[in-house]
């Protein structure tokens, strides 16, 4: 089936379709634009020498994680690499030892050193690089599919965003930020279990960091909070179904329609809620609740004609596309089960 995912504006409109079979439904996805944010104008890029400022290459080596159960033995490899960097001045060889030190330590079950080494961490790259440099780079990484290294990176960023003077400003790099989680845990490869326990175990619970973060921003007003506490909701359950835990997928899933419902009267003009609903009739289909899963994926339609936040009708024709399919393959379902129990 299909599941969606949104744009926000920061719910902003573009869509991307993750197809899981035929007989699946899929779920929606909401994808976040960057054009609401003017980038020039809110952050100064450093613009020194590329050779000795910070880079993806800093935080990029062709080294997985091993089970080493000491993180310090997974730095020595690092050291090999930084001999070869003869041109880096000494704060980048400090900043990429950090990060492989905090990198290895989470695969480490309660590692004493891991939060004062992140702590570290944040503070040496907070020195040389701005908040949007940092997410940058672990676009970067993401893109070549060095998925942990951008996942720490990406919550590096967050932390920045969150101290952030401008409230919206920070608010627009957090959900940015999180949504590139997001992507970096779904497309994690699925055979590698170890990496699958760290996204799970360690990766996860920093996006529910990140959502209590913007609980904490004094300056939102309250709907402002709710109605992107459950686009965070919405990012978590998306991993969380990756990693195979189904059942947290559909409990978060029905909190954030919980949230939307309590704070808005007119929660079903929205394109999340309507996006909800698909995700909650995936969730049924795969109880084989057909019936419950008809009438989600019916109500989710009727948000998806009326909502008014689509920013392309393309983006609105392919989540009503997804929907419509969705529903065409739990009747087909419902029926058979309906024959079967004759």
């Amino acid at each position: 089936m299909f599941c969606q995912e949104q744009d926000v504006s920061v719910m902003n409109n573009n869509t991307r379709t993750v197809n899981l079979s035929f007989e699946k439904c899929t779920i929606a996805l909401i994808q976040c634009n960057s054009t609401d944010r003017d980038d020039q104008a809110i952050y100064q890029v450093n613009q020194s020498d590329s050779s000795t400022k910070l880079s993806d290459e800093v935080f990029f080596d062709n080294k997985e994680i091993s089970s080493s159960k000491n993180a310090e033995d997974n730095v020595k490899a690092t050291h090999k690499l930084l001999s070869k960097k003869k041109d880096w001045p000494a704060y980048l060889h400090h900043i990429a030892y950090l990060f492989k030190l905090y990198k290895s330590s989470l695969q480490i079950d309660e590692c004493p050193d891991s939060s004062e080494t992140r702590r570290k961490l944040i503070e040496a790259i907070t020195a040389k690089a701005t908040a949007y440099e940092v997410e940058i780079i672990a676009h970067k990484l993401r893109k070549r599919s060095k998925h942990v290294e951008a996942s720490v990176l990406y919550s590096i960023a967050a932390a920045m965003y969150g101290s952030f003077e401008n409230q919206d400003d920070g608010l627009k790099g957090i959900i940015k930020c999180m949504e590139g989680i997001k992507f970096a845990v779904c497309d994690l490869p699925s055979q590698n279990n170890e990496i699958k326990k760290i996204a799970e175990d360690r990766i996860i619970p920093i996006m529910v960091e990140m959502k209590d973060q913007i609980k904490q921003m004094a300056a939102l007003d309250n709907q402002t909070k709710i109605r992107h506490e459950a686009l965070c909701l919405h990012f978590i359950s998306l991993a969380k179904d990756a990693v195979g835990d189904r059942k947290s997928f559909k409990a978060l899933i029905e909190e954030a329609l919980a949230l939307l419902k309590e704070e808005f009267k007119d929660a079903a003009n929205y394109q999340l809620f309507g996006v909800l609903l698909n995700n909650q009739g995936v969730a049924m289909e795969r109880e084989t609740e057909f019936a419950q899963a008809e009438e989600l994926f019916n109500q989710c339609l009727e948000v998806y004609r009326k909502v008014k936040d689509y920013k392309t009708e393309k983006a609105k024709s392919s989540h009503l596309s997804d929907a419509e399919k969705n529903l065409k393959i739990v009747k087909m379902k419902k029926l058979q089960k309906q024959k079967m129990q004759k």
